[in-house]
């Protein structure tokens, strides 16, 4: 007979054994878990916000502990739970949750483990089967029982610990990551944390110093891990003092009020850090005691240089200065320099010892400050007021053709009376009269150009002549003209005026500015011939006067001889010869201008020949007036002017009246 096929008995023991281990070892990982979350929690709050101190065995007895309740946890399992999950236990669970009777199933997992003596096996097997087709209708879990459900119990207070620890420690990591990163770092590394502190070392700023006598200095200590730290100085002259300061955040700091004299001081700690002795020194401000500024000015100024010691005041001077400057210190100098409004537009001197020099050509105007540093390189932050310079720039020359300043025509004479202007800042070099002829077809000629020399002047006016009686002009034909100056100073700039033009008038023109000519010559030569008969009265008063004192001086001259036997002369007294020299004057005034009637006239009549001008009335009459003037100018009139000059110096009575008849005749 056959039977059917079942899961043997030791087959279904064994299920319900893993579905047990299996569970339990899952509540024992929740529950070492949830332990491991409970030790970094408790190293996150027993290791403080700062972490663990060096030196500190909190992360070793946290882990001991871990470690023993751990070997403990796992020796109460084995010994009350896996070791008591023996064969009749399991049965016994298995029997109650399929209800067999007691002892059925652990019976027939022992048939199916091995058949007795002297039994049937077909009966042992049909037993068996019986049995385990009861139980095979139920699930594993329900086989397990009173067993599975305490296991269920067990993993589920694992999953609340683990849950509400972890979330914990996690919510700690991330509040404070750095805390978290010290405090497990420990717990990771006790030994590490249990060694003995290793502290950074002292640091102290601002160690050895030059200060300004009286200034106050103020020592920062940098003391990473301490509490505390202790200050010992001694100022030279005084005793030993100690200080013990608070560290906090690991730094602190001293302050020396008015430092007079050397300090010496250092800084320890209670793990035997120390410092080196550092030394604080007075020392007296840098400032200038002795400044001379030297100022060459350019050639081309013309002036000479100058000198300022101590005060120096704002600076005018023109491009290309040379300024030479000295000056000594209160104290050995390690660089010293002038910095311009940029920074760096200025100048670093040559240093020796306290004393400092240099030449320099300033480019640009502003205020230059000075900056001195010492040999120890401490600064002077006002060692003397700034160098104020302004650099003047060369002007353009100026020039002004000021008479006629417009286009004109030109005279008969053709020649052309001018007025010119010319100025600079620094002086002029030359002026150039540049001329040159416009035909009346156009055509331009070579110009004509005349210098005239300025030696340097600031200022200028120049009354020249344009001549241009030799250049053969036509009626018609033009001028052009126009002035030039160069300056002395260093850019040579020059400067012109506008041309002007002088137009030569057309033949009636030219008839008509002639007789114009002729008609105020007439009218000069009427006014001189009035003149000329006052003075001729006047001359005729003063021969009068002067024949009476030459009668007084003769009857002088007879008394004195025929009293004394000596002889005697009487002179002109002081209101006689003022008299006398002003008719003089009159009379010189009168050939002066009796000259210039008589050059006015030649030139006015050659003018006239060169024009070519055919009117032989105008040239009879200026002719004929040409000759008059001649005669008058040239005749006895200064020879008489002269004796009368020579009577005046030796005021002799009648040596003037004979002079004053020639005059007046």
């Amino acid at each position: 007979m056959s039977l059917p096929s079942f899961p043997r008995a030791d087959a279904l023991l064994a299920g319900v054994r893993r579905y047990l281990a299996l569970r339990a070892v899952t509540a024992f990982a929740l529950w070492i878990a949830s332990g491991i979350a409970l030790l970094l929690l408790a190293g996150w709050l027993l290791a403080g916000p700062e972490g663990w101190r060096q030196g500190t065995p909190g992360p070793l007895i946290l882990d001991l502990a871990a470690m023993l309740c751990g070997g403990a946890g796992i020796v109460a399992v084995w010994r009350g739970w896996v070791a008591r999950l023996t064969d009749r236990q399991v049965t016994s669970a298995v029997e109650r949750s399929a209800g067999l009777a007691e002892g059925a199933f652990l019976g027939a997992v022992e048939l199916a483990r091995a058949t007795p003596q002297g039994t049937s096996a077909a009966l042992a097997s049909l037993a068996e089967a019986g049995v385990s087709a009861r139980v095979r209708a139920r699930s594993t879990g329900v086989l397990a029982g009173a067993l599975g459900d305490r296991v269920l119990y067990w993993r589920r207070i694992g999953v609340v610990a683990f849950t509400s620890l972890g979330l914990a420690a996690a919510v700690g990591a991330w509040s404070a990551p750095e805390r978290a990163k010290s405090a497990w770092t420990g717990l990771l590394y006790p030994l590490r944390a249990l060694a003995a502190p290793i502290y950074a070392a002292l640091e102290v700023e601002p160690g050895d110093v030059d200060v300004a006598r009286g200034a106050s200095v103020e020592v920062g200590v940098r003391a990473p891990g301490r509490e505390r730290v202790t200050l010992r100085w001694q100022a030279e002259g005084d005793v030993a003092r100690i200080e013990t300061l608070s560290v906090v955040n690991g730094a602190t700091s001293f302050t020396f009020d008015s430092v007079t004299a050397a300090v010496q001081y250092s800084v320890s700690a209670p793990d035997g850090a120390r410092t080196d002795t550092y030394r604080i020194r007075p020392v007296d401000p840098l400032f200038l005691s002795r400044l001379d500024v030297g100022v060459f000015y350019p050639e081309y100024t013309g002036r000479p240089a100058e000198e300022f010691s101590d005060v120096i005041p704002a600076l005018e001077i023109p491009a290309g200065t040379r300024l030479r400057i000295a000056g000594r210190t209160s104290r050995e100098l390690g660089s010293a320099a002038l910095a311009g409004p940029s920074g760096d537009a200025g100048i670093a001197f040559r240093v020796t010892g306290a004393a400092f020099q240099g030449e320099w050509r300033p480019r640009q105007s502003g205020s230059y400050a000075w900056q001195l540093v010492d040999a120890a390189g401490a600064a002077a932050p006002a060692a003397h007021p700034p160098l104020e310079i302004r650099i003047t720039t060369d002007a353009s020359p100026e020039v002004l053709l000021v008479f006629p300043g417009k286009d004109t025509l030109i005279s008969v004479t053709l020649r052309q009376p001018l007025v010119i202007q010319a100025s600079d800042d620094y002086g002029l070099e030359q002026l150039e009269l540049i001329s040159y002829r416009v035909s009346s077809f156009g055509e331009r000629g070579e110009p004509v150009t005349t210098r005239f020399e300025s030696e340097g002047a600031a200022a200028l006016e120049l009354r020249p002549v344009l001549d241009v009686s030799e250049w053969g002009l036509l009626p018609g034909d033009t001028v052009r003209y126009f002035a030039r100056v160069l300056e002395t100073g260093p850019e040579g700039k020059t400067a012109q005026t506008r041309e002007f033009a002088l137009r030569l008038p057309s033949i009636s023109e030219l008839r008509w500015d002639a007789q114009r000519d002729v008609e105020q010559l007439g009218a000069t030569l009427q006014d001189l011939a009035a003149r000329m008969e006052a003075a001729q009265r006047e001359a005729s008063v003063q021969a009068r006067r002067a024949a009476t004192s030459a009668n007084q001086a003769s009857r002088a001259d007879a008394r004195s001889s025929g009293s004394t036997g000596e002889e005697g002369r009487a002179g002109l007294d002081y209101s006689q010869t003022e008299d006398a020299r002003r008719a003089v004057e009159e009379q010189e005034q009168i050939l002066a201008q009796l000259d210039s009637m008589r050059v006015a006239a030649s030139q006015l009549l050659e003018a006239l020949q060169q024009a070519g001008l055919s009117d032989t009335e105008l040239r009879r009459r200026l002719a004929e007036l040409q000759e008059l003037l001649s005669e008058v100018a040239e005749g006895e009139l200064q020879a008489n002017l002269e004796r009368a000059a020579d009577a005046l110096q030796s005021l002799d009575p009648e040596e003037l009246r004979r002079a004053l008849d020639a005059l007046a005749q």
